[in-house]
């Protein structure tokens, strides 16, 4: 057990030591820059990609409007469903007013 212990110790100080060398030496200063420099490219790209795309959509927009324009025409001179609908209610109310004013008269 101690054994153990004294190698995890040797083993996390080597780990520290290697650290610090390695701060020391600028190489985690080096990765931070082309890092940033990689985020910088990235950033720009994603301007220009994200311009074109607006502009395509802007340009499918364009071209649905005259497709829908011209592709969907209504017929107004026949009634819509909904008032169809609203009629057949009335006329099923209307029916049944009329079949229990019926039934009582009998």
């Amino acid at each position: 057990m101690p054994k153990n212990l004294i190698r995890l110790l040797l083993i996390l100080a080597i780990l520290i030591g290697g650290y610090y060398f390695a701060q020391q030496q600028g190489v985690f200063g080096q990765e931070e820059a082309k890092i940033q420099t990689e985020f910088n490219t990235l950033q720009g790209n994603a301007q220009e990609q994200f311009s074109t795309i607006s502009d395509r959509a802007k340009v499918l927009g364009e071209q649905a409007k005259n497709v829908f324009s011209t592709g969907i025409q209504v017929d107004e001179s026949q009634p819509s469903i909904q008032e169809k609908a609203i009629e057949y209610g009335q006329y099923l109310y209307c029916k049944q007013v009329v079949e229990g004013y019926e039934a009582n008269q009998q």
